[in-house]
């Protein structure tokens, strides 16, 4: 336009006016568009393409990535677990945060399309990269129970679960709420879920986010079992975060004997296989104390629990929430799988005998459960 009014003034304005009512006429005359935009539809085809690709290539414990489904029914926490979901997909899983409603009848219809309104609205707000979802359900474990097995499509099943833990429950009683939440966990986990219970509150969340990347620390509490396995790649994937990138980890493996140098070696040598890069300490006589001792100062902590009737156990069989008080932001850990953190070749005479003892462990497996259904 500029060089064009340079020229000729006089006649760069007429051409511009006359442009201008040909924009009008063609804008206020034509119909609507016939063509839509292609892209939706491409990258549908190439998420159809490539689910049966992967759908005929056959499962390998090495190939797994985290899929979450989040529980969040509290809004004013779920900034915190949408944040800690970015932090362990780190752009190689999925998460979906999840709401269920308890009830039935056609007004639940309405009270459903308004939870994932204000689902949909959170993941924007937080830049969440999850997908909202909520289902309505008579009760909360049938719709657990439902939604774990339905959920996914081809390879993409749900392999684990988080969700928040129970500081805000409608019940006082200690025991009645830990029942509650313990029959909820189980029911997933017996469906074949992993699962992660985050425990943070708005003061350690704050501190967690004032400390500097290059001075955090995270503690991995390793019992050499398979939430230990978990536990470990989980702290991987998290340091994979941009956020996270220049934070240590520290695994921390209870002994009952005084850490020789032959224990330590063989410690430093089951982490080198894995590949991650960590700091091995073995704690003499570990205990609950001991545990708030080495892991106060961290800013997050891995900590596997268990479940004993519906009752959540820290590692020594003591109720959760006693060392949970006392420590910073954890992720308590119940694997229901164990993970593969051994980097070895899948192919040639090693990646034959690594079959061969993958088979051995599958049947030792299979004879244990007989012989506890016996």
């Amino acid at each position: 336009l500029a060089v064009m009014l340079a020229i000729n003034i006089s006649a760069g304005l007429i051409a511009m006016a006359i442009l201008f009512s040909l924009y009008q006429y063609l804008k206020r005359t034509s119909g609507p568009a016939r063509w839509a935009d292609s892209r939706r539809s491409y990258h549908l085809h190439r998420l159809r393409t490539n689910l049966l690709a992967a759908a005929e290539e056959p499962e390998h414990p090495r190939d797994w990535r985290p899929q979450l489904l989040v529980f969040s029914h509290d809004a004013h926490r779920r900034e915190r677990l949408l944040q800690f979901t970015e932090w362990l997909e780190s752009d190689t899983g999925f998460a979906t945060v999840v709401r269920i409603l308890e009830g039935e009848g056609l007004q639940m219809l309405k009270l459903r399309e308004e939870a994932e309104n204000e689902l949909r609205k959170d993941v924007v707000k937080y830049a969440s990269e999850a997908f909202p979802l909520v289902i309505v359900a008579p009760s909360l474990i049938q719709g657990i129970h439902t939604l774990v097995q339905a959920y996914g499509i081809g390879p993409l099943k749900v392999n684990t679960i988080l969700l928040n833990w129970f500081e805000h429950e409608r019940t006082q009683n200690l025991g009645i709420r830990e029942i509650l939440y313990g029959r909820r966990i189980k029911t997933a986990f017996r469906l074949g879920c992993n699962i992660i219970v985050l425990k943070t509150n708005e003061e350690e969340w704050e501190r967690l986010q004032a400390i500097p990347a290059t001075e955090r620390r995270i503690d991995v509490w390793w019992w050499d079992d398979a939430s230990s396995h978990l536990m470990l790649l989980l702290a991987y994937l998290v340091t994979r975060n941009k956020t996270w990138q220049t934070a240590k980890i520290r695994v921390l493996a209870p002994s009952a004997d005084h850490p020789t140098e032959e224990t330590m070696k063989e410690f430093q040598r089951r982490l080198a296989d894995a590949r991650i890069e960590a700091e091995p300490e073995m704690v003499f006589n570990a205990n609950t104390s001991n545990i708030i001792a080495y892991s106060k100062s961290a800013s997050l902590v891995f900590l596997p629990f268990r479940l004993k009737g519906n009752q959540p156990l820290d590692p020594f069989d003591n109720p959760i929430e006693q060392i949970l008080a006392d420590l910073p932001t954890t992720a308590l850990v119940l694997a229901a799988e164990d993970i593969v953190l051994e980097a070895e070749p899948d192919t040639g005479k090693a990646g034959e005998m690594a079959t061969a003892l993958d088979a051995l462990a599958d049947a030792e497996k299979k004879l244990q459960q007989l012989s506890l259904i016996h």
